[in-house]
């Protein structure tokens, strides 16, 4: 037998480490140990000795009984197992559902990954029908030559798929092409460029009733109406350690924090976080994926350096009230004197 690690993704469509079992006439495997299944760490290398053992012992039985399904078939190969889209083919991804909850959509790709399509499932019927097709999301996607960083690139080459979400009305949809935002109706089938600033909108959200979007823009927050009027800045801080509804790399990285503002029940605020990284030391990291390859100094705390400080911070949207004022409050890491200031 040979037992080798592997990826659940592969089948289970998560990313999530596992090991493998495969007989030597390839006719068997069988998952030997799933990270999300016993209490296992790769970093921490640590596990429960008993668990392990039944774990195996179950995975061993399973590899020598035969399967009557897969009898006079063709054996399972290594080959077969790493293939594009896999032994079972390519998953949906993406799931979202519509805010009225009548449908469910997801992009679904062919084996390659290199042809997508945004789908929905009616979730009374089970029909499945086509939401946008390939063509108009490639059309979503900005020019490759205007790309400048090469990961982003080679991902628009290869899926030619934007993110997106659902607006409130479950009409819309707002997606985000290399934080350039377009507002697609899927009645009409048609996409309206939202923003055109060189600088990308990041992190969109909707406001709670679907008339406003709020982004983040070189670390400041942003929001303008859906009917496309003037954007306005909510935060106007030009220090560049200054994030503002932004998450920096040890939250993202270590905390899993993927957004740092959110939009008040009745639209009229917003709340979020500030994170001050002028004590934060810089650190060269260098991007081989390019032919000329090129350094980023990135904010980037070593173990015993000092993480960002925060604030947890609420600001008028203008939607209710016109006036706008920012209120802060200390949070974890914040250094003393920073409670309560008010720009």
């Amino acid at each position: 037998m040979v037992i080798l690690a592997c990826e659940r993704g592969l089948f289970a469509r998560h990313r999530e480490q596992a090991f493998c079992i495969i007989r030597p006439d390839g006719v068997h495997f069988s998952t030997l140990l799933m990270a999300s299944l016993v209490p296992w760490s790769f970093r921490m290398k640590r596990f429960v000795p008993l668990t392990v053992v039944f774990t195996v012992l179950i995975s061993w039985a399973m590899a020598q009984s035969p399967d009557p399904e897969r009898a006079g078939k063709e054996p399972l190969t290594i080959e077969a197992i790493f293939a594009e889209g896999g032994i079972t083919g390519r998953g949906p991804e993406t799931i979202k559902w519509s805010p009225d909850n009548t449908k469910f959509s997801f992009i679904q790709r062919d084996d390659s990954g290199e042809h997508g399509e945004l789908w929905y499932v009616d979730a009374a019927t089970g029909e499945k029908k086509v939401l946008v097709s390939e063509v108009k999301l490639a059309a979503l996607a900005p020019p490759i030559s205007k790309i400048q960083d090469e990961r982003e690139k080679e991902r628009i080459t290869r899926y030619h798929v934007a993110s997106y979400l659902w607006a409130p009305d479950s009409k819309h949809l707002l997606f985000d092409s290399q934080g350039q935002l377009w507002i697609y109706s899927a009645e009409s089938g048609t996409a309206v460029q939202f923003t055109s600033s060189p600088e990308p909108g990041l992190d969109p959200k909707f406001s709670p009733d679907g008339s406003h979007v709020a982004y983040v823009r070189l670390h400041n927050l942003y929001v303008r109406p859906v009917s496309g009027k003037d954007e306005k800045q909510l935060t106007k801080d030009k220090d560049e350690n200054l994030l503002n509804g932004e998450v920096d790399w040890v939250y993202a990285e270590e905390l899993s924090v993927r957004s740092n503002y959110y939009w008040s029940p009745d639209g009229a605020n917003i709340v979020f976080l500030q994170m001050d990284e002028t004590r934060v030391p810089t650190y060269p990291i260098t991007d081989w994926l390019p032919t000329h390859p090129s350094v980023d100094m990135e904010k980037y705390p070593k173990a015993g350096d000092p993480n960002p400080a925060v604030r947890l911070g609420v600001i008028s949207s203008f939607l209710l009230r016109t006036n706008r004022t920012s209120t802060f409050h200390a949070s974890a890491g914040c250094e003393t004197g920073c409670s309560g200031r008010k720009s």
